[in-house]
């Protein structure tokens, strides 16, 4: 063998003193050192201190956190509100460091799997909150119409860290439809000419559009006067 080189002090060896090779390979094979080993050395290694791990972590968390709030924005239903405040990290699945504690290293780094979890508020929910209070305002002669109540939030939702309770404010609204008599409309326009049962019906009834009147024959001047010959048909908006 040629001139052989220790690495370190401790690692300096006599002639001769070699005697085997670590691993499955020195089943196979053998060595020796026929001269001294030497000019063995030891000096200081970088590695990563737990500043370094610590600055690691918030920086990756803080970049998960941020996915965790990109991703559950694809996830909420329409309608649904996240508590954002509430979003908080839940479980670790996996924290690994490379190289591990206490051994030397360049560069450290960190393979990190979180679950975060949120409070979400679902549409169901808000409108089963919003919809007796809107009953509560509902107009003499007016209904609801199914299916229009919708919400939309006005602030954001703020987390009040003394009674842990979220608070936002939230619009509402809905449309309604008027109740109307077709005994009062009769009533309002029999006998009246075009003109003036329009303007009767308009006044009186709650109405989104200006009433429509049509006679037979069309240059008839005015509405019949028995309420038997006039028919009256209402319709909701769209």
């Amino acid at each position: 063998m040629g001139d052989c080189h220790s690495d370190g002090p401790d690692g300096d060896l006599a002639a001769n003193r070699l005697g085997a090779i670590e691993g499955g390979v020195g089943l196979s094979l053998s060595a020796t050192n026929p001269a001294p080993t030497h000019s063995g050395s030891s000096g200081p290694a970088p590695a990563p201190s737990t500043e370094d791990r610590l600055e690691l972590y918030n920086e990756l968390l803080d970049t998960l956190h941020q996915t965790a709030l990109a991703d559950l924005q694809t996830r909420l239903l329409p309608g649904d509100i996240a508590l954002l405040p509430t979003l908080a990290l839940s479980n670790t699945l996996e924290e690994t460091y490379m190289p591990a504690e206490g051994e030397p290293g360049a560069q450290v780094e960190l393979t990190l799997q979180l679950e975060f979890q949120v409070l979400v508020v679902s549409n169901e929910d808000l409108n089963a909150l919003v919809t007796p209070i809107m009953n509560a305002s509902l107009p003499a002669g007016f209904t609801a119409q199914p299916d229009t109540l919708e919400t939309q939030a006005q602030t954001s939702p703020k987390l009040d860290k003394t009674d842990g309770v979220v608070r936002w404010t939230l619009y509402a609204t809905r449309t309604l439809l008027a109740e109307i008599s077709p005994s009062q409309a009769v009533g309002l326009a029999l006998g009246q000419p075009t003109a003036q049962a329009n303007l009767r019906l308009a006044e009186a009834l709650p109405l989104a559009e200006p009433p429509e009147l049509s006679l037979y024959p069309s240059w008839w001047p005015r509405l019949p006067f028995l309420p038997f010959r006039i028919s009256v048909l209402t319709y909701n908006q769209p």
